[in-house]
């Protein structure tokens, strides 16, 4: 036999081995044996709770990055009506106003022994543009409820988590229900511009007295409902980490002029070309934190995704070539930057003397803000385009085998019922959250809320047409209801 032969003989075997080798492990890659607990069942009067939720969406608790057109009063306005809706939480448990506007509770347990746990939620939602106003089908601040949807601004983000808490809560107190651990609620006035005079003013506050936090639990993760091809149960995202956030302004000065004469490149070609440098030269993937997501998800898939997914020993970096031309999959990979605003020049034929950018930049775990700021500064080599700004690192990344994200697990299933299957998954949030400033006070820092979301619905969220189903907010308050419950568990 020829040396050519033999090659290929052996080519030949190697491959078939090779083939039926993958094809053992993706047999192999199966979901888990998971017990679904007994759905609760528990009495919600779902008139009173969508017209309570309908209610708080009316009050414009708006955070705008002009801190001059913050409005107190609508804050103090809500709270009072939330105070007179729920005043069996505001006599039993301790209320704190913490930096004027934010909301401490402390729901004292029977063993002081054990860590507390604490739940958040913010009272701000983001503007709605003028121009916008007619495009809402109800109007944004109007607290419309039809046969099926609470339509309004924070419906989503995220009145429905600070109803739903006093909801339960209420629920659990009419019940006789007292908490082997300590409670905290803490609701911050200002996370859609960073938390830094809300939720960091709790969290500094409780650091204050020596609170340690078994677990955290913020907004963030959602049920993603048809937004994964391939995948026919629903997943609930569970955040085990956030992104950091970086805003970086870019700016140029040169000298100005006729535009008849034009420099080799203007102010404006100058810091142009920076930006198309940023976005040509993409931050490296760092796979490590999105695998775990996509190796829980893929193993209810048909065969053929499964076979890639069960032998990314061989095959992750085809695996992370392609989920890097998906936007979505690709903010999961790495470091995203993304070119906001632009400003530059007065009139057409003046040569701009200055020109600034903004890029915003969110940062997966394993980069820090100085690290991003150094890449970007060696991607644009031009010492012309003057870099500056500043953001917060990374959350900590917590851990998905500890007790706390079991019993979280149990608890989504539960308040599920016997709605569509549903899997749990960690991942990592896109966006900024208040349960960042947490990380010092516990290992275990999760967000989610239990809102079953389409692609559809991702579209509304900070956008026109923001709504809840009244359905998927009774599945809210049990989520949380039953999740203080199971915290007895936690011994």
């Amino acid at each position: 036999m020829s040396i050519i032969k033999k090659t290929t003989f052996v080519f030949i075997i190697f491959s078939i081995l090779l083939i039926l080798l993958l094809s053992f492990k993706t047999l192999l890659f199966v979901p888990e044996n998971i017990s679904v607990p007994t759905p609760i069942n528990i009495k919600i009067s779902t008139q009173t709770a969508k017209s309570r939720l309908a209610k708080a969406l009316t009050f414009k608790t708006i955070s705008n990055q002009d801190k001059t057109l913050f409005n107190a009063q609508s804050f103090v306005d809500m709270q009072q009506f939330i105070e007179q809706t729920f005043p069996l939480v505001f006599s039993s448990l301790e209320k704190e106003v913490v930096n004027k506007h934010s909301l401490l509770f402390k729901w004292q347990g029977k063993n002081t022994a054990l860590n507390p746990i604490l739940f958040l939620a913010h009272q701000d939602v983001v503007p709605v543009p003028e121009q916008n106003l007619s495009l809402w089908t109800h109007p944004p601040f109007a607290g419309d409820i039809d046969d099926k949807y609470i339509w309004g601004r924070g419906s989503l983000d995220d009145k429905a988590s600070l109803m739903g808490i006093f909801e339960s809560v209420t629920l659990l107190l009419k019940q006789g229900f007292k908490p082997e651990r300590t409670i905290y609620l803490a609701f911050g006035h200002d996370e859609e511009i960073g938390g830094e005079q809300g939720a960091k003013k709790i969290a500094e506050l409780l650091k204050s007295r020596g609170v340690e936090l078994e677990f955290v639990l913020d907004e963030g993760g959602i049920i993603a409902d048809g937004v994964f091809p391939g995948l026919e149960p629903s997943v609930a995202m569970v955040g085990i980490t956030e992104k950091g956030y970086l805003s970086l302004e870019l700016s140029v000065q040169v000298e100005g002029g006729h535009s008849s004469m034009p420099p080799k490149h203007t102010a404006v070609g100058i810091l142009s070309q920076a930006i198309v440098d940023i976005e040509a030269n993409p931050f490296p993937t760092d796979s490590k934190y999105a695998m775990p997501f996509f190796d829980t998800i893929t193993r209810y898939m048909p065969f053929s995704k499964r076979f890639v997914f069960a032998n990314t020993w061989l095959l992750e970096p085809l695996i992370v070539a392609q989920l890097a031309k998906n936007k979505l999959t690709n903010s999961m990979l790495r470091t995203t930057a993304a070119a906001t605003m632009f400003n530059s020049g007065i009139k057409d034929n003046v040569l701009p003397t200055s020109a600034t950018a903004v890029v915003n930049f969110r940062i997966l775990p394993g980069e820090t803000v100085e690290t991003v700021k150094q890449y970007v500064k060696k991607v644009i080599n031009n010492p012309n385009v003057k870099i500056s700004g500043d953001g917060w690192t990374p959350a900590s990344v917590s851990n998905i085998h500890s007790k706390s994200f079991a019993l979280l697990e149990k608890t989504i299933h539960q308040a599920n019922g016997n709605g569509k299957a549903l899997i749990v998954s960690p991942y990592v949030v896109m966006a900024g959250t208040d349960s960042r400033y947490f990380d010092p006070l516990s290992n275990n820092v999760y967000r989610f809320l239990f809102n079953y979301t389409t692609p559809d619905d991702i579209k509304r969220l900070h956008n026109i047409n923001e709504r809840i189903s009244i359905d998927n907010y009774i599945k809210v308050i049990r989520f949380y209801y039953q999740l203080m419950k199971n915290s007895d568990q936690l011994l």
